[in-house]
C-alpha cells in the first residue's frame, strides 16, 4: 500500500502544494458523503417503520424509478448519465437493505 502522500514522482513544491490542497478538498468531501448516506439510512428506517406499522408495501418501484429519472435530470456535464445511473442504482440497492433491516 503506498503511503497517503507519496506520490510515485516528484513534484515540484507549488504542483506538491496544489495537490495536497485537492486531496484534502476530497477528503472533505468524502466525510461529507458518508455523513449523508448515514443521515439518508436513518431516514429510509424511519420510513421503513411507519410502512411496517401501517400495513404499507415497504417497496415503490414507480417512486424509485421518478426519483432516477429526476436525479439524473440534475446531472450536470462531466457526470454521464449511463454510469451515473449505474451508481445510483448501487445506492438505492443499499437503502432497500437498510429498509429491510428495519422492518425486523
Amino acid at each position: 500500500m503506498v503511503p497517503e502522500n507519496s506520490d510515485p514522482l516528484p513534484l515540484a513544491e507549488d504542483d506538491a502544494a496544489r495537490l495536497r490542497a485537492w486531496r484534502a478538498e476530497l477528503d472533505g468531501l468524502n466525510l461529507r458523503l458518508v455523513a449523508l448516506v448515514q443521515e439518508r439510512a436513518r431516514l429510509v428506517a424511519e420510513v421503513a417503520r411507519f410502512k411496517r406499522e401501517r400495513g404499507l408495501p415497504p417497496f415503490d418501484a414507480q417512486r424509485e424509478e421518478e426519483m432516477l429519472d429526476g436525479l439524473l435530470a440534475q446531472a450536470g456535464p462531466g457526470l454521464l448519465p449511463d454510469e451515473l445511473a449505474r451508481l445510483l442504482r448501487i445506492a438505492m440497492r443499499f437503502y432497500r437493505r437498510v429498509a429491510r433491516r428495519a422492518r425486523g
